[in-house]
């Protein structure tokens, strides 16, 4: 098969997506010996993607500086010459160009719907935009994956679409560095440390973990440090004004986004990694920080228990007496870290490059013969 990977809207590979992203081509890269693909990646991600392999053929598209308009629906309908060939194109990060030649078979990646149920964090062009959009890729598209049982069961019961017409393929990670980089020099990074990390929006519940920290100082007297690993994005100044509130300034350290290579070493030295959103559509983070044998303390919300399984201690979100008692209970007893240490390693295992890439081989194969 001729197979288009659209990743024109992608523009940054140190977020969720971009981690996908990687994973998705080095996957295919690997395991793939028989189909042809073709990247559409716009300029500036271009440059930080190399594969050293034949059958992976990169068409650099070049976007206007206004990174976020869907130039992906701009693009396919325009160079048809470019396209032409492809039995198959797979939208892995974005919804579906809704205007393509009628013999190319499509997919669609849909990692979770957090415009739907939480539009604050968003822009309201956004917000728009992704209500129009998302319905007629997904109606459009000849099948559909998601990262989750949970987002399977959301989009069943918001779009009504058939069950048999969605995957769930449960994305992989792969960290290799483990070496100590500069951001753990002793002059800017806490030697015992709580960990968090992800964006800094809404639906990630930041607030709640604040005043649950704010409890563990206060009544636990803990040494640990909070460090936030992440981006400030869309809509949430209120956290800022809550590290302010309760007086947590010097409590807390914020990295603001780092590179992917940094990644392993800041989950390999935190006492705990713990992750308090409120939906997620799949959720890297803990799978990261268990791969990396780092004890978790996650919400028992959305598609979160699908990643954590037994191994690690679950909180209901909306209460910061729970969080705080579940991190404690992890930083307190040395015997439960070790024991849920060795439970994550093995959880993640079930994470694999194998199992990702070969489901969706097998989707591309049915999309093709199937057309479903």
């Amino acid at each position: 098969m001729k197979i288009g990977l659209d990743f024109i809207n992608l523009y940054s590979l140190n977020t969720g997506l971009g981690r996908y992203a990687q994973q998705l081509i080095k996957g295919l890269a690997t395991l793939d010996r028989e189909n042809e693909y073709t990247l559409f990646i716009n300029a500036k991600v271009s440059k930080q993607i190399y594969i050293d392999n034949q059958r992976f053929h990169i068409q650099v598209v070049k976007t206007p500086s206004r990174k976020y308009a869907p130039w992906n629906q701009i693009y396919f309908p325009f160079h048809k010459k470019e396209i032409q060939d492809l039995d198959l194109l797979h939208s892995p990060v974005t919804p579906l160009p809704l205007i393509l030649p009628k013999k190319i078979k499509t997919i669609v990646t849909l990692h979770d719907l957090s415009w739907k149920f939480f539009p604050e964090n968003f822009k309201k062009e956004g917000v728009l935009w992704w209500n129009f959009i998302w319905p007629k890729s997904l109606k459009k598209a000849s099948h559909i994956v998601v990262d989750s049982k949970n987002t399977k069961k959301d989009a069943i019961s918001l779009y009504k679409i058939p069950r048999e017409k969605i995957t769930v393929i449960y994305p992989y990670i792969s960290f290799h560095s483990l070496k100590k980089t500069r951001v753990f020099s002793k002059d800017n990074f806490p030697e015992k440390y709580i960990l968090y990390v992800g964006a800094l929006r809404k639906n990630k519940n930041l607030e709640g973990l604040l005043k649950a920290f704010c409890i563990l100082k206060e009544e636990k007297k803990i040494p640990q440090k909070l460090v936030i690993v992440g981006p400030k994005e869309f809509g949430n100044e209120e956290f800022f004004s809550e590290i302010e509130r309760l007086n947590l300034k010097n409590e807390i350290f914020l990295t603001g986004t780092v590179k992917n290579k940094d990644l392993p070493a800041i989950y390999k030295g935190a006492d705990v990694f713990v992750f308090p959103s409120l939906y997620e559509g799949f959720g890297y983070p803990p799978l990261e920080a268990m791969t990396c044998g780092t004890p978790v303390a996650v919400s028992n919300s959305s598609s979160l228990p699908e990643v954590v399984g037994e191994a690690g201690l679950y909180f209901d979100p909306s209460n910061p007496k729970d969080i705080a008692e579940k991190i404690f209970k992890l930083i307190s007893s040395p015997k439960l870290r070790e024991k849920l240490k060795e439970k994550g390693f093995q959880q993640a295992k079930k994470f694999s490059m194998k199992k990702t890439i070969r489901k969706y081989l097998k989707v591309y194969e049915q999309v093709s013969k199937h057309g479903k």
